[in-house]
């Protein structure tokens, strides 16, 4: 007999097409650079000529992390690749929260790590296209499918 699959509905968080992309700052790279360098080892070419990569990300809480109980992890295919700042923390909370009474169990937003491609040891950064300013302009979108999108 077989499993029933899990329906997933997904929320996508983006911002409106007059405000600019990609400037929300992740926190806490440093602290994920495996991750981060297992994305850039399996980039392509041209990902890596370019020094960017743009990936859908899962925001999750994380409850139990000993250094903010209510901090938000940002997820990238499989690693953590780092966090929502602390200042951003609630108003970030209260879109996923709204996001989930609307019936979601998974919230994704585009991502792009991003890296200098003339050093060695590049530090290397998270950003998403989340609003800097104002998250009641978040754009919450919605899709349903029937397995997991890849981690």
């Amino acid at each position: 007999m077989t499993e029933p699959q899990q329906q997933w509905t997904i929320a996508y968080l983006d911002v409106p097409e007059i405000q600019s992309k990609f400037m929300f700052d992740v926190v806490g790279e440093s602290y994920c650079r495996d991750g981060l360098m297992g994305h850039i080892r399996n980039s392509t070419p041209d990902e890596r000529e370019e020094g960017e990569i743009y990936k859908m990300a899962d925001l999750v809480f994380e409850p139990t992390n000993e250094f903010d109980p209510n901090a938000i992890a940002v997820y990238m295919h499989g690693p953590r690749v780092g966090y929502i700042p602390r200042s951003s923390g609630d108003a970030v909370g209260a879109v996923m929260r709204k996001a989930y009474a609307m019936g979601a169990n998974r919230i994704l937003v585009w991502a792009v790590i991003g890296w200098d491609t003339n050093n060695p040891q590049p530090p290397i950064g998270v950003k998403l296209n989340l609003p800097i300013f104002d998250m009641n302009t978040t754009v919450i979108s919605f899709t349903e499918i029937d397995k997991p999108i890849g981690y």
